[in-house]
């Protein structure tokens, strides 16, 4: 019960923080507006189930993987590398990096 509290407690407190910049920004009513989706049972007991207090729920629920020199795979690492991009795991994100753009 809590984690319940406590995961309410964030999620108000940036949606509070959004409407304050809206505000100043000229732009209340897509303040007043944003992120209620958060609030909806769809999105609001995953953050429940991976509120830690200490970081974001998304954290707990998604993995980034970064991969430095991704310009110097081979062909076969290419196509593994493709593969797991089309069919891998819906939790993970990839980040390719590479010195040369060209």
């Amino acid at each position: 019960m809590n984690k319940f509290f406590g995961h309410f407690a964030t999620v108000t407190k940036h949606r509070h923080l959004v409407i304050k910049h809206c505000r100043k920004a000229g732009i209340l009513c897509q303040g007043l507006r944003h992120d209620l989706s958060k609030y909806s049972p769809t999105e609001f007991l995953p953050g429940v189930k991976y509120y830690t207090g200490v970081r974001s729920p998304n954290e707990g629920e998604r993995k980034v993987y970064l991969l430095e020199g991704a310009d110097q795979m081979n062909a076969a690492a290419q196509n593994a590398m493709l593969k797991l991009l089309e069919e891998g795991p819906q939790y993970a994100a990839f980040l390719l990096l590479a010195e040369n753009g060209g």
